[in-house]
């Protein structure tokens, strides 16, 4: 009754072996009562009653111990292993108490054959060892149930620590396999706990890159691709590089971040490797291939010319999308095609943040990017740009900071169009200005109604400027 009303309701069902043995004593006395057998089985009948009364008592007393008065103290759970030897304990103590009333010397049994003995002890050789092994890590916590750890230098050996038994210690792995180790192995074997001494945990992903790459441009294009990498960990060490090796390859350089979920390390480290190959792309720096791969390639110069024509063609299509470039000559059109270039963002890359310096125009080729505003309450979406679009023309046009933050939000490629580019279009059509003064403003106005729809945001925010915008564009180009 005790325990009905004080155990946890989620541990009710642990009444029910107490609860099922006392119906079985009941049960036999009630055989010794009304069917009263006859020469020895009276006495067996009587003992497996005295067994299962004692057997009762003591489950239900661990209960009302263990997990009534130590539980509601809020002390931390006693560890399986301590729990299941301490109830074998009152077992074997409940069958000698058994034994004595019964008439029987317990210790005679231990000792009424050394050969037996032994054969029992090389027996259950393996099966001590695993025991006591539990009974040291259960001393030691090397790790904990939940901690992630590997048992050997295998990396495919990793695991969730599920439950640490007298026999045994239960992992989950990444392919949600269920792996049963026994305490001897990881008695015997390093250990490694990924959660010890701190939760984040170190990765490292390591990257080759050309011998004529200066090591400290290499060094800045990582960290910028790793920034923002939804994962990474800030804390307690922010991510770095090292300059580990010089291999036949390349220079191979290791770039480390902490992160705090380990269970999803392996798609931290896919997205790192992504944004790792998206940055080396846009940088013009080719992952050095193993020097046995041998490639050849045969490919006449007019397809190449055909190529770049149509290349040149398709830049020229975009720019002649531009409302304030769609009266260019031809001659400039040409011209400015022939100076930009593309450049490619994967999902949820930041290309510019707010408040950055930058003096380029972008044109979405194809993908979609968000424009946000960083505010108090974190970041506000204004809208989203698909091709077509164009995002960047503020800073690129007046040297001004960037007002928002773009972010690609599928695999974008843009066209990007320099200042010195538009500088050497507008030396030779100063009237330019003119017409981009005009978008800039229908441009601005759009912006600021997004901006006056966002509640507590002035429009000033995102387009603070001061003077004619003509008067600047001139200033900045030098006309």
């Amino acid at each position: 009754l005790l325990l009905g009303v004080w155990l946890p309701k989620e541990k009710q069902a642990q009444i029910r072996l107490p609860a099922g043995l006392l119906v079985v004593h009941l049960v036999l006395v009630t055989i010794l009562a009304l069917v009263q057998p006859q020469g020895r089985l009276t006495p067996a009948v009587a003992a497996a009653a005295l067994f299962t009364l004692l057997a009762s008592m003591g489950r239900a007393s661990f209960l009302l111990i263990f997990d009534c008065l130590f539980g509601h103290r809020s002390l931390r759970p006693l560890p399986k292993i301590f729990r299941e030897i301490l109830q074998g304990f009152v077992y074997v103590a409940v069958l000698f108490i058994t034994l004595r009333a019964s008439g029987v010397d317990p210790t005679s049994l231990l000792t009424t054959s050394a050969l037996l003995t032994a054969i029992i002890g090389l027996s259950l050789q393996d099966t001590l060892g695993n025991l006591f092994a539990g009974l040291a890590i259960q001393a030691e916590h090397p790790f904990e149930v939940g901690d992630w750890i590997q048992f050997d230098d295998d990396p495919a050996h990793v695991g969730r620590v599920l439950e640490i038994n007298w026999r045994a210690t239960k992992l989950v792995t990444l392919e949600n396999a269920l792996v049963v180790v026994p305490n001897g192995v990881l008695a015997k074997t390093p250990l490694a706990n990924f959660n010890k001494p701190t939760k984040p945990a170190l990765r490292a992903v390591e990257v080759i890159a050309p011998y004529g790459v200066p090591p400290q441009k290499a060094h800045r294009i990582l960290l910028e691709a790793i920034r923002g990498v939804s994962g990474v960990a800030a804390a307690p060490v922010a991510p770095n590089v090292l300059t580990r090796d010089f291999s036949e390859r390349g220079v191979v350089y290791q770039l480390r971040y902490f992160i705090d979920d380990f269970e999803a390390r392996l798609l931290i480290e896919s997205k790192v490797r992504d944004r790792v190959w998206y940055a080396l792309q846009r940088a013009e720096i080719a992952i050095p291939p193993p020097l046995r791969d041998v490639r050849v390639f045969e490919q006449s110069a007019s397809e190449d010319a055909r190529h770049a024509l149509e290349e040149r063609q398709s830049h020229r299509d975009a720019l002649a999308g531009l409302d304030f470039l769609g009266a260019l000559p031809d001659e400039l059109m040409d011209r400015l095609a022939a100076l930009v270039h593309t450049r490619l963002y994967t999902t949820d890359e930041v290309i510019f943040r707010q408040g950055e310096a930058g003096d380029e125009l972008y044109i979405i080729l194809r993908g979609e990017v968000s424009i946000s505003l960083e505010t108090g309450n974190g970041q506000l979406e204004l809208t989203k740009l698909g091709p077509g679009k164009f995002f960047g023309e503020m800073s690129m046009l007046t040297d001004s900071v960037r007002h928002a933050t773009v972010r690609a939000l599928r695999e974008s490629e843009l066209l990007v169009v320099e200042k010195g580019a538009l500088q050497q279009i507008l030396e030779r059509s100063p009237e330019l200005a003119e017409t981009i003064q005009v978008a800039l403003r229908d441009r601005q106005a759009m912006l600021q109604e997004l901006s006056a729809e966002a509640e507590g945001i002035p429009s000033e925010s995102m387009h603070a400027h001061q003077g004619p915008l003509l008067g600047r564009i001139r200033d900045f180009f030098s006309l």
